[in-house]
């Protein structure tokens, strides 16, 4: 046997040992030259304590007990709402499993939380076998669960449901706080769960929700962790009477951080935002570029225009923030960097300082941000005759009732400032291609928005009209205002609406914008490759590759990526997932029936890419592309996300991608805490998914 086929043979063993309960660290049988032997990083989470082998056997038994049990529930015969309620069930089992199966138990009294969870677990299997779920009418603080879409994970969140909510028949919606949970390098599901079950949290009144998302852990509400917030808020909203117009989006410490960046990028969600210390952008709280440090490349500075609050601040003319910290607290930083952006930008900023403390709230203060946010959701989101959009990637381009969908240049500033008086709606852009307008009636706009008869778009004019129809996208009734591009130079109406990207130019659009970190906040499965590769040195490369990126995805972002052999990927599958790739054309009987559809040539004598030939002996590509079977969805060529080496910084501000579109790397240099290799080139594809040369400004 052939030493590349050999190779990839354990590959696939290996990958696949990451979705069995009883696999060993997957680094332990890869090749001694490997990346996975030679990483020297910080285990996060980190590694917990010992328990009592008694309570570990006891602990394992009653986990083992309950996932039989729910088993058995999944192939019973429940009523479909009854059926939608088993992650409600799931959570408790996986905190206690992934606790044992990890290592992460922090504290020897967690123990007895272990056994509150399994016991929490087992009275609603038991309750769901009568056709009973209590938990779904209790008041105060209740854990509940949802399955991701991203991986098919199950993960946890937390309600505190307000004394005076009736249950079911009481469908009265209510104002409702997102509230991100601070910094946590403890904060495995059973210490998240045991935290929900018991506490309120820090504000909770008898009025209103609050959802607690976990966000899939502790990076600061990024990538997953963002998307984990929209999740469980979904998933609230189908159980309880949320008022999506009069939604409170906020945080303390890194909780304060995440909702910076929430509030900046979806500000047409939030009726007000409300900060409390934290982070707000990379490059100045982290000191990146102090003496002494190397500084980063320029694609990863460019990259983070991605999660930095400071440079979208403009969009917090769209509702109220109110940001708090303590006069001794070094995190108010965040806020003084934010007022300074905000000047620039005649945005308003609400601050409230608590005298004499640190990183914590001082009592008074907070009864007046209490005070405050109860006033501005009497009024919830409001009709607002001026809107602003800033963003730089499309992955931000939606204000509710007007998105961007086209930019002239990613990663670079794009501006829509829309005004209307009387009839009229007035439209000047910066560095944007597209635009639709669209109006749903549950949309505060919606009343005067209908009423506009005329567009002035950068100086041009357009009539409207109207017409009731189905959204081109979601399929959800509203009025569909209008679409308009740009070409040459001048804007035109466009009548119809593309289905999927594909039907026409290929172009980068909101869920196809790169980089490679965007391929992870929707649906994803690796693709294991199952056939003798190029060589062998690229062959030991991805399997450390393949088995840094599953570890650090059930670290990290707290689920089980998901994995099929290449020979066995289904047209389901390729309709409904990104697909990473992993291996070579020769290994990879996907990428090698993709292969003249992508910008790479790759084959045993040599790689070319951008003009430019390398040894395929030693180099290889990473990248992101429209998957060419469906390009609606990516392909990724040998890489997870790209900040998993870093990941055990310090601070949270510094999980930001690493690489942007594309890279080569030359394996013959061991990866560091930061690259998978000597990165050789690196750069962004243009708006139509070719090679450039260019970089955002």
């Amino acid at each position: 046997m052939k030493l590349p086929l050999a190779c990839f043979l354990a590959l696939t063993v290996s990958a696949f040992a990451q979705t069995n309960p009883a696999a060993a660290d997957p680094d332990a049988n890869a090749p001694a030259s490997s990346p996975a032997q030679n990483r020297a990083q910080k285990q996060f989470p980190p590694k917990g304590v010992e328990i009592p082998e008694k309570d570990r056997a006891e602990l394992t038994a009653g986990a083992a007990e309950l996932g039989k049990e729910i088993a058995a529930l999944k192939s019973a015969t429940l009523k479909p709402e009854l059926s939608a309620l088993l992650p409600d069930v799931e959570v408790f089992h996986k905190a206690v499993d992934w606790a044992l199966r990890y290592d992460e138990f922090y504290n020897v009294k967690e123990v007895a939380t272990a056994r509150t969870l399994l016991a929490e677990g087992k009275a609603r299997v038991a309750a769901l076998r009568e056709g009973k779920a209590p938990w779904t009418t209790q008041t105060g603080p209740v854990v509940r669960g949802y399955r991701s879409k991203i991986d098919g994970s199950v993960q946890p969140f937390g309600v505190v449901v307000p004394a005076t909510w009736k249950g079911s028949a009481d469908k009265t919606p209510r104002p409702t706080w997102i509230w991100n949970h601070g910094r946590g390098d403890t904060l495995s599901e059973l210490a998240f769960i045991a935290g929900r079950m018991k506490s309120p949290g820090e504000f909770a009144t008898d009025a209103n929700f609050v959802i607690h998302p976990y966000g899939r852990y502790c990076n600061a509400t990024k990538f997953a962790g963002e998307v984990d917030v929209f999740e469980a808020l979904d998933a609230a909203a189908r159980a309880y009477p949320v008022d999506r117009s009069r939604l409170v989006n906020a945080g303390f410490s890194m909780g304060g951080a995440s909702a910076w960046h929430l509030g900046v990028h979806h500000s047409g969600l939030w009726a007000v935002t409300h900060t409390g210390a934290g982070f707000a952008e990379t490059a100045e709280y982290a000191g990146v570029f102090a003496a002494g440090k190397t500084p980063p490349p320029w694609w990863e500075v460019i990259l983070y225009r991605w999660y930095d609050a400071t440079v979208a601040v403009a969009n917090f003319a769209n509702h109220p923030i109110l940001a708090y910290h303590g006069s001794e607290d070094k995190q108010g930083q965040s806020t003084t960097i934010m007022k300074r952006f905000a000047e620039k930008e005649h945005v308003n900023i609400e601050e409230f300082i608590g005298p004499g403390v640190g990183h914590k709230y001082e009592p008074e203060k907070k009864k007046k941000i209490v005070e405050r946010i109860d006033e501005l959701l009497q009024k919830g989101k409001t009709t607002r005759d001026r809107s602003h959009l800033s963003t730089y990637t499309l992955e931000y381009n939606d204000l509710g009732w007007l998105q961007i969908s086209g930019l002239e240049h990613h990663w670079e500033r794009a501006d829509v400032n829309a005004v209307r008086k009387d009839n009229k709606l007035t439209v000047k852009t910066k560095n944007v291609s597209e635009i639709v307008v669209t109006i749903r009636e549950n949309e505060p706009q919606y009343s005067s928005l209908k009423k506009s008869a005329s567009l002035e778009i950068d100086g041009t004019m357009h009539s409207l009209d109207w017409d009731e129809v189905k959204h081109p996208i979601d399929g959800s009734r509203g009025y569909i205002l209008c679409r308009f591009a740009k070409y040459g130079g001048g804007w035109q109406r466009v009548r119809t609406f593309p289905k999927i990207p594909g039907d026409v130019p290929l172009g980068k659009r909101h869920g196809l914008t790169g980089p490679i970190d965007n391929a992870f906040m929707d649906s994803f499965i690796f693709v294991i490759p199952t056939r003798a590769a190029l060589n062998s040195q690229i062959c030991e490369w991805t399997l450390g590759e393949l088995n840094q990126a599953t570890k650090q995805w059930r670290a990290i972002f707290r689920g089980d990526a998901p994995t099929v052999d290449d020979s066995a990927l289904t047209d389901a599958q390729i309709k409904d997932s990104n697909l990473i790739l992993w291996g070579d054309p020769s290994s990879n009987a996907v990428l090698k029936k993709i292969a003249d559809k992508l910008p790479v040539k790759w084959t045993k004598d040599g790689l070319e890419f951008g003009g430019k030939k390398y040894d395929a002996a030693t180099h290889v590509p990473i990248l992101i592309f429209p998957n060419p079977l469906n390009p609606r969805r990516y392909v990724v060529l040998n890489s997870g996300f790209t900040f998993s080496r870093a990941c055990a910084s310090g601070t949270n501000s510094l999980q930001t991608p690493k690489l942007p579109d594309w890279a080569i790397v030359d394996t013959t240099v061991l990866p560091d805490d930061k690259f998978p290799g000597k990165i050789v080139d690196a750069g962004f594809f243009d708006e139509q998914w070719r090679f450039t040369t260019e970089r955002p400004k």
